[in-house]
């Protein structure tokens, strides 16, 4: 009665085969029903006394609370599973971004071969667009990669001068296609 019910069969079984055996020593882990309630995790160990005739008479031994040992088990285990993970997150973050970086580079330069050609004014604009378009999707690629370096405690930070105005007007640049399609004024 001091078993789990969905315990109880499984050791009940186990003693019982013990006991038709010759073998003497018996260990289980099981959930045992404690005066207040509740459920703690114990290691059981048993040893049988038998009479001259081989008979089994008694069984004596202990039992160990493993509860707490358990949980701290189940803790570290689930603490590992999380590192792995976030190791695992991390690589592939970093992996990804080495993968999109690499076609984005070149799309990046031949835009740049491109700027240096004879081109219509129409055409420099749309090729400035798609060069701004192509850095602002790596700075978001490379801030994929800083993420993982974040996790990974690896991240520096530089300090770079930058062009407000250059900055505000890039910006304008990508946006303003998709602000003229829905019909709005950007400023």
């Amino acid at each position: 009665e001091t078993i789990h019910p969905d315990d109880r069969n499984r050791v009940v079984a186990s003693v019982q085969a013990l006991v038709r055996s010759s073998e003497d020593f018996w260990s289980g882990e099981y959930r045992f029903h404690r005066a207040d309630g509740s459920y703690a995790d114990v290691f059981d160990r048993g040893y049988i006394l038998r009479d001259h005739d081989g008979r089994a008479v008694r069984m004596i031994g202990s039992i160990m609370d493993v509860t707490k040992l358990k949980r701290e088990l189940e803790l570290t285990r689930a603490h590992d599973a999380a590192l792995e993970s976030a190791r695992l997150k991390s690589q592939f973050l970093a992996n990804m971004s080495h993968e999109i970086r690499t076609p984005m580079n070149s799309i990046i330069g031949m835009t740049d071969i491109l700027l240096h050609t004879r081109l219509t004014a129409e055409q420099r604009e749309f090729m400035e667009i798609v060069r701004v378009s192509g850095e602002s999707l790596l700075t978001v690629i490379n801030d994929i990669l800083d993420f993982s370096k974040i996790e990974a405690g690896k991240l520096h930070f530089e300090m770079l001068d930058f062009e407000p105005r250059t900055v505000v007007e890039e910006m304008v640049a990508m946006l303003l296609e998709q602000t003229h399609v829905k019909n709005l004024r950007l400023s």
